[in-house]
């Protein structure tokens, strides 16, 4: 049977709820076992529900799983923007938040058709990002000079380059761009994102650690592997 619910890097400190069938015994076990495989990760985030892709949601249906789900400890904080949130909003109680991926690739092909470009920028960090920190480059590519320690939290919108050790979290495509890459000359991360989709590293493989790495997205898998050397 495949997966009823699956959790997704947003934006800056949330996590997307994306639903694709109300089950709600499997989709509490499932947040459970990833509460437990990560407990920093559910702890603090910001949840957000998508539920774009259920087949006629009624409001009972949302309402019933975000009592259930606020229950066992995972509050929600409103719903992604979609066509059925905009109607379920004001019946379940609960804002819509962002833009949905359509009227994003729609912007963006008004862009091209009209000649226009943007200039991507990139902010680089010249001091270690220690634990607990969180650095967000909005709209362009992350540059570390430094090392990342663990519990910090490095984000971009395009590209993550980390020249020193990466222990903390790296997330890059923030915004949704699936061709964002993460670059670390020392491997060691507790969890690395691309466009939402994420790998949290329990124990980290022997073949990646401490070495350089990047990171990459090939269709819905996290890839990785050894920066080519000399």
């Amino acid at each position: 049977m495949s997966q009823a619910a699956e959790l997704r890097f947003v934006q800056l400190g949330a996590l997307a709820l994306r639903i694709h069938r109300v089950d709600l015994p499997a989709i509490c076990a499932d947040l459970s076992h990833r509460r437990q495989q990560a407990p920093g990760l559910l702890a603090n985030a910001t949840l957000l529900l998508d539920v774009s892709e259920i087949d006629t949601p009624s409001a009972d249906d949302i309402r019933t799983l975000v009592s259930e789900l606020s229950e066992q400890g995972f509050p929600i904080a409103g719903l992604i923007a979609s066509s059925i949130a905009n109607t379920l909003a004001d019946e379940v109680g609960l804002r819509v938040i962002g833009r949905t991926a359509e009227a994003r690739e729609t912007n963006t092909r008004h862009a091209h058709r009209s000649g226009k470009t943007d200039t991507v920028a990139t902010l680089r960090v010249d001091r270690p990002v220690r634990s607990g920190q969180q650095i967000y480059a909005r709209g362009g590519d992350l540059v570390v000079l430094g090392n990342v320690g663990a519990g910090a939290e490095v984000i971009a919108d395009g590209s993550v380059h980390v020249y020193g050790s990466l222990r903390g979290r790296a997330l890059a495509g923030a915004q949704g761009d699936r061709t964002a890459r993460i670059y670390s000359m020392d491997f060691q991360a507790e969890l690395v994102s691309i466009a939402g989709i994420y790998k949290v590293f329990e124990q980290l493989p022997a073949e990646f650690r401490g070495r350089p790495i990047q990171t990459w997205l090939d269709g819905e898998q996290i890839e990785l592997a050894p920066i080519a050397e000399g």
